[in-house]
């Protein structure tokens, strides 16, 4: 069973009985992000809940491999919560689509169906905003200093591939049906997922 103690729990069984809502492979364990009664996060066999966000929708979820820093977006605000259980809110983020980019050192960010893609840093400040030509689907990072962006232009997909350094655009692809996009940690392979089909792609940093 869970104890609670205040905003924190502790778990003798911390694969049961929590239900996570996603996870991430830190370099030390796993960082859960779990319905604990509220929204919190779960490392290992403690656990923090989360205060001020909202997730009863959807929500991103990505986490620093190396300090096991996990960060969470509910559309209004973003929220870091590291390993100790220290939370940092950066309000008025207005980001539902988070993923942590061990090159630049920063957090990687949009709105689904906006048109704007952030690089912030963990204090707040935000690097670079690009603006791509549709409505954002998705994102995802590679430690090759990739940023993958799935865009819907209302005609079909395009793929924009930024540096997560400047922000700069790389190069683009039109595909026809907007997929949901993944990116091995070496940044060599790209996934696009469609609800009928994944597609393999290697990519030449």
């Amino acid at each position: 069973q869970d104890t609670f103690l205040g905003d924190q729990w502790a778990s003798s069984a911390p694969s049961l009985g929590l239900k996570a809502r996603d996870g991430r492979i830190l370099d030390e364990g796993l960082a859960l992000l779990v319905d604990q009664t509220e929204c919190g996060i779960s490392f290992g066999d403690v656990g923090f809940l989360i205060s001020g966000l909202d997730c009863a929708g959807d929500v991103g979820f990505t986490a620093d491999r190396a300090t096991g820093t996990a960060w969470v977006a509910d559309s209004v605000d973003l929220a870091a919560v590291s390993r100790d259980g220290q939370q940092t809110t950066i309000s008025g983020a207005n980001v539902d689509l988070v993923d942590w980019d061990a090159t630049a050192g920063l957090v990687i960010s949009a709105l689904v169906g906006e048109d704007l893609v952030r690089g912030i840093a963990t204090d707040g400040t935000v690097e670079w905003g690009v603006r791509v030509a549709g409505e954002v689907f998705d994102l995802a990072t590679a430690d090759a200093g990739l940023v993958v962006v799935s865009v819907d232009d209302g005609r079909g997909g395009e793929i924009v591939i930024l540096d997560s350094v400047t922000g700069d655009q790389v190069v683009s692809y039109k595909v026809p049906e907007v997929p949901s996009v993944a990116v091995s940690s070496d940044g060599r392979s790209l996934g696009l997922i469609t609800p009928d089909s994944v597609y393999f792609y290697e990519i030449d940093p």
